[in-house]
């Protein structure tokens, strides 16, 4: 490369030296530094009004609460392009923050809002870089706080280097008042304070709340310059892109030259074009799958647009208790080796209490990403497998009898990775059930739809429905990565061919159910939800809170309630450890090592001064099977029809004491 090559790197653009590009120079003199909290800086004005970019809404709103009177505006130095797909899905990320306040912190917004002691402003295209607090207070003081520092803890709590610039006094203060007006008027739209409370995670279902379309309404068509340069996407945040990228698919527009027209009419047009689109994708899905939509502010719920009665008679109560109890004391009459039928109920009843909580499960892992938290406590996946008649298929179809009366599932071959995110972007709250999945089917799509951990996030989908799936014995080996993100329950009980055909006891069950069960169940979740995921919102708690847990206490509870005797031993209060422990995880590992060790103890070698243990077999497949279940800490590894792993812990894992000689080698 030669040097005039070199020179051409940086050469975007000619510069006319004819042409004066004037720009405006602050001049500022150094005083001094010193070291202060943030709340010193703001404390003591009684007006603020701030341009603001990237900025969390809790921390705003604890500045604002410093000031009878605020005005805020949101901005976004990159992330506003000149086209209507990057002005929606910018101004929807930056309103709906107050949507994921905590509920009496954005009800308090709210009101100030409507009081007119707070007004709020976002951007409708690329606004300049500044980030500017103006502080006034009514015995005449002023304050100008400039620099880099955006409205949020990182920036003002140290926790990232940032330049704060302080300027005291009316000058600075009315240069930049003017600054801030002139930007107010032409490049932001206000924030109407009613449609606060309309906001909605979903972009698509969230547009007519938007600032932009009520300047679209009153001016019935606005312009907006046909920009072709793309140079600063690579910096626009990704949920902007993305959700842009969407908008532009099915947004209509009028061009005349270079100026691209929209019209409220185009904003339709395109929402019906989506909305179309989605449902071709997904086969329809909203007409076999009711839509259950939890309301946690307002505590209601809602099931195909009816609001649900979440104080049912205490008769119809009982009666769904009696009902849950007598389907599974049905599972007593199943076949299985000693103590299986009794595991097998209390794995039932776990997966129950995750498929009940289950429509809450994609809210709290939004809350949970909006809030720097894991989401891996909220898990969206359920897979339930076994022995062919260990009556999987019809307690699944019972659960969803006591959720809402009815039992829609898909079939397996529906089941791919991208049919199941199209379903999950329309469907709500219900859980999707695939039911019979064959070995095949699940290794070849299972992962990859799990492994999407980020889905619905960049979409702002809060109310979409958990996947389960059922398989049989074939689904043999669920590797690790798929356990860590799946509830899974494996049971080993069935039924003679006879025996399942001649029972009706399930139908006449199902018949009877009422939902006043569960609707009393949702009602005592929302009751004191709000205290439960607080913690949630307060960035010093790094933990996420665990709703299996809150959701087991609240069905014990209810069993306590309106049982008199003593409530049947699979009734347990669980925790989230209880789902993922690898003794759950890994059932077919220690039930074959333990009836390996029971019955053909010689397929077993022991050094005990190596810590070896070798477990020796003809079965390859087996082998992998169990080394892929068993956890890493036992170092485990196939070599010639051989497992070989760690004596000492694989005998605290399997609780086999392997070193022992006798008969009775148990603990």
């Amino acid at each position: 490369m030669n040097s005039e090559d070199n020179l051409q790197l940086f050469d975007s653009e000619d510069i006319d030296d004819g042409i004066k590009n004037e720009l405006d120079i602050v001049r500022l003199d150094f005083q001094d530094y010193f070291s202060a909290d943030w709340k010193s800086l703001f404390s003591g004005f009684d007006n603020l009004y701030t341009i603001t970019y990237s900025s969390q809404i809790d921390f705003v709103w604890k500045v604002v609460s410093l000031f009878t009177y605020c005005e805020i505006i949101f901005g976004n130095e990159v992330a506003i392009g000149n086209n209507m797909s990057d002005v929606i899905s910018f101004q929807h990320e930056a309103v709906n923050q107050i949507d994921r306040m905590k509920k009496d912190s954005k009800k308090e917004l709210i009101e100030r809002t409507i009081k007119g002691t707070l007004k709020l402003w976002v951007a409708k295209e690329r606004l300049s870089h500044e980030k500017i607090y103006l502080l006034s207070s009514n015995d005449g003081r002023y304050r100008v706080i400039t620099g880099s520092a955006n409205m949020s803890y990182s920036a003002f709590l140290g926790r990232q280097k940032e330049t704060i610039n302080l300027i005291e006094g009316r000058a600075a203060y009315n240069y930049y008042f003017e600054q801030f007006e002139i930007l107010k008027q032409q490049s932001t739209n206000h924030i109407d304070p009613f449609k606060l409370r309309k906001l909605n995670g979903n972009i698509f279902e969230n547009i007519d709340n938007l600032p932009i379309t009520e300047e679209i309404n009153t001016k019935k068509v606005i312009e907006f310059i046909d920009d072709k340069s793309n140079d600063q996407q690579s910096e626009f945040s990704f949920s902007v892109i993305n959700n842009s990228k969407k908008l532009k698919l099915f947004i209509p527009t009028e061009k005349e030259r270079n100026i691209t027209k929209i019209s409220l009419q185009n904003l339709h047009i395109g929402l019906k074009r989506f909305q179309s689109a989605m449902m071709s994708n997904s086969g329809n899905v909203s007409k076999v799958i009711p839509e259950l939509i939890i309301d946690i502010d307002n505590k209601s719920v809602t099931l195909v647009g009816k609001t649900l009665d979440l104080n049912p008679s205490r008769e119809d109560i009982l009666n769904d208790i009696n009902l849950f109890f007598s389907y599974m004391s049905g599972f007593d009459t199943f076949h299985g080796d000693e103590g299986e039928v009794t595991i097998a109920k209390e794995r039932y009843y776990a997966f129950a209490n995750w498929f009940f909580v289950s429509p809450f499960l994609s809210s709290m892992r939004m809350i949970a990403h909006r809030q720097n938290k894991k989401p891996d406590s909220y898990p969206v996946f359920g897979l339930i497998y076994g022995n062919s008649k260990a009556g999987k298929t019809s307690f699944l179809s019972t659960l969803l009898h006591f959720m809402i009366k009815q039992e829609p599932k898909l079939t397996a071959q529906d089941f791919t990775s991208k049919s199941v995110n199209d379903i999950r972007m329309v469907a709500k709250g219900i859980p999707v059930i695939f039911d019979d999945m064959v070995s095949i089917r699940f290794n070849n799509h299972a992962a990859e739809v799990i492994k999407n951990d980020n889905f619905g996030y960049n979409e702002g989908l809060s109310n979409f429905p958990v996947v389960v799936i059922s398989a049989n014995e074939d689904v043999k080996v669920v590797t690790g990565d798929i356990t860590r993100r799946t509830i899974c329950c494996r049971v080993n009980i069935g039924l003679d061919t006879t025996e399942a055909m001649k029972s009706n006891s399930v139908r006449r069950i199902q018949r009877g159910i009422t939902t006043a069960l569960y609707r009393y169940y949702l009602g005592k979740m929302l009751q004191n939800l709000d205290a439960f995921i607080n913690p949630m919102f307060d960035p010093e708690v790094d933990q996420s809170v665990d709703i299996l847990e809150y959701s087991s206490k609240i069905l014990f509870d209810i069993f306590s309630e309106f049982q008199s005797i003593k409530l049947p031993n699979y009734i347990q209060k669980l925790k989230i450890d209880d789902y993922f422990d690898e003794k759950i995880t890994s059932t077919y590992a220690k039930k074959t090592i333990s009836n390996a060790w029971k019955f053909n103890r010689d397929h077993f070698e022991i050094d005990v001064k190596r810590n070896i243990l070798k477990f020796n077999s003809e079965d390859l497949h087996e082998i992998n099977r169990i080394r892929k279940e068993i956890p890493d800490s036992l170092n485990p590894r196939a070599s010639n029809k051989a497992l070989i792993m760690h004596l000492d812990k694989a005998k605290d894992f399997f609780e086999i004491d392997f070193r022992k000689k006798g008969l009775f080698n148990f603990k």
